[in-house]
């Protein structure tokens, strides 16, 4: 991605774009920076542009989980050419033709991470458009590590048990987190898991992410992280038949009838059990 030497700058309150955020982002100009303040009424004269430095070694950690998504520190620059603040962002762009994507993901990570004291995904902060694309800023995290780096980590550093219990029950504790609010992940993979420096889970990838309660397709979340484990496009998996059972399908199961809508408990329950019968031999 090339970037222009500065970018000028916008803002809108975080309510305007829970309500709202398309007719902002269609009337974005081209190579324009809109971000995300509730304070836009005081700082709407100091931050007036903002600069990109690409750092590629952000992506470390990230190798299989890359979509077309790029890493800078973004500079906030004032009035007298000084550096307000410097934050790390990721520059994530949608397809030219479903820039309601960007509003979607903004509503559903920050739905995400109202429900803790702490970060479940990345906070958006801003958007822009560049030769016609909307892309979005979030802030970027070091420490946080998708799973498939755990699970296909090369001859040279073979997985262990512990990576195995790692990446299965952070998989397992995101399905419940988001179930239990009555949401599906869309595709819930393994390179769609990830951890932080505490060792607690993550989601990275919300653009599939939507409110539902159709027991297929919560079910199609459990179905697809199992068939991820043995996606040979990143290599041999290391994880057996049993450990999928007893520490991925099991901590589910047992949390389920607490989580799931009454409409669909049945349904999934059984569709795990009948799983769990399958793998644990």
């Amino acid at each position: 991605m090339v970037y222009i030497e500065r970018w000028p700058t916008s803002f809108i309150d975080p309510q305007t774009a829970q309500e709202g955020l398309m007719p902002a982002l269609n009337n974005l100009p081209e190579g324009h920076i809109l971000l995300v303040s509730d304070q836009t009424k005081d700082i709407s004269g100091v931050a007036q542009e903002v600069t990109f430095a690409e750092r590629p070694d952000y992506e470390q950690g990230r190798e299989h989980s890359m979509h077309e998504v790029h890493f800078a520190d973004m500079s906030a620059i004032g009035k007298d050419d000084s550096t307000l603040s410097v934050q790390p962002v990721a520059i994530k762009p949608y397809p030219k033709s479903w820039p309601w994507l960007a509003e979607h993901d903004y509503v559903i990570s920050k739905k995400l991470n109202d429900q803790h004291n702490r970060q479940i995904a990345y906070s958006t902060i801003g958007f822009t458009r560049w030769h016609g694309i909307v892309s979005s800023l979030t802030q970027f995290e070091q420490g946080v590590t998708s799973c498939d780096n755990l699970l296909w980590k090369g001859e040279k550093h073979p997985t262990t048990p512990e990576d195995i219990r790692l990446a299965l029950g952070v998989a397992a504790q995101t399905l419940v987190f988001l179930h239990d609010l009555g949401m599906v992940h869309g595709d819930f993979a393994v390179r769609n898991t990830a951890y932080d420096s505490t060792m607690q889970f993550r989601v990275i990838d919300v653009t599939t992410t939507h409110p539902d309660k159709t027991p297929d397709e919560f079910c199609s979340d459990i179905s697809a992280y199992i068939e991820s484990i043995s996606d040979h496009t990143w290599g041999n998996s290391a994880v057996n038949n049993q450990q999928i059972a007893e520490l991925f399908l099991a901590p589910y199961r047992k949390t389920a009838p607490d989580i799931l809508p009454k409409s669909a408990r049945l349904d999934i329950t059984r569709y795990v059990d009948a799983l769990m019968r399958h793998y644990d031999k």
